[in-house]
């Protein structure tokens, strides 16, 4: 598949409005998967769909606690300004009830509502800054074990695919990956 086909189909895939599968460019090592990204696709998805690409490198993962962390402190690292205010101020409004002795009573009820509210708007923080954003997942076979792979696809099934309809791209070597799991087949970008 040559590369403006390739391009292409990436392209129809954020074209289509929800879907709740990733696509997977596939190749050897060494044959320019990531320079492909960086220096090809990435400025025609800025200009032609206008989508917001995050890259992450699997390459030395060693457990998926880590890879959600990189994700989620990248994601919102995005909107830090405006997390941090509303934080800062919930966190005031909550000490200051606290402080108050009389108000003793309430300050748990409060103190709960004030850390539901803040959850509630980094949820809805989140969802829309999943709209028009590819994750890219770079050097899948380069993951540090078979069940970190594992529950690498439950997590970006679970958390982008079904809840945001944010759209994946998987890379990497799919015979690198079969070797090293029980996956026995990848399916390299849909085909018709």
């Amino acid at each position: 598949m040559g590369v403006e086909n390739t391009t292409d189909r990436i392209i129809s895939y954020l074209n289509i409005p929800k879907t709740n599968y990733a696509i997977f460019l596939d190749g050897a090592w060494g044959i320019g998967k990531s320079y492909f990204v960086f220096n090809k696709l990435k400025s025609k998805i800025k200009s032609d769909v206008q989508y917001d690409i995050q890259y992450f490198s699997l390459n030395g993962v060693g457990n998926i606690e880590t890879l959600k962390k990189q994700v989620l402190f990248s994601l919102l690292s995005e909107k830090k300004q405006m997390s941090t205010q509303i934080l800062s101020v919930v966190s005031s409004f909550s000490s200051s009830l606290s402080s108050v002795s009389y108000v003793g009573k309430i300050s748990g009820p409060v103190q709960f509502f004030a850390n539901a509210s803040h959850n509630k708007l980094l949820k809805v923080d989140i969802e829309k800054q999943m709209m028009k954003k590819l994750l890219i997942f770079d050097d899948l076979e380069r993951v540090q074990s078979i069940k970190v792979i594992e529950e690498f696809f439950g997590f970006i099934s679970m958390t982008f695919l079904e809840l945001t309809d944010t759209k994946i791209m998987l890379i990497g070597n799919e015979d690198e990956i079969v070797k090293k799991t029980k996956i026995n087949h990848i399916l390299p970008l849909k085909k018709k």
